[in-house]
């Protein structure tokens, strides 16, 4: 949600704490501007382009493989040992 925000919006995050309710009024951005384009292949491909050429920002979990002596579960950087089901 924050690349496509970030990307398709101009809304960063910029580092700020998770919100569901700006998380639900991106979400809604985001619908909307897709019901704006959906009928125009042309500008659904330049912002799917948009989307595919741009940068992802890496994940907290990415950034931090381990938390206050938690592991967050990313399998190339587990330290825990745990199992993973997939």
């Amino acid at each position: 949600l924050d690349h496509a925000a970030t990307c398709l919006l101009g809304q960063a995050n910029d580092g700020a704490p998770h919100n569901a309710v700006t998380d639900a009024i991106k979400s809604m951005q985001l619908f909307n501007l897709y019901c704006r384009v959906q009928h125009s292949p042309d500008e659904v491909a330049s912002l799917h382009q948009k989307l595919l050429a741009t940068p992802v920002a890496p994940s907290f979990a990415k950034q931090n493989p381990s938390f206050e002596g938690c592991c967050m579960g990313n399998r190339k950087t587990c330290i825990c040992g745990a199992p993973f089901f997939s």
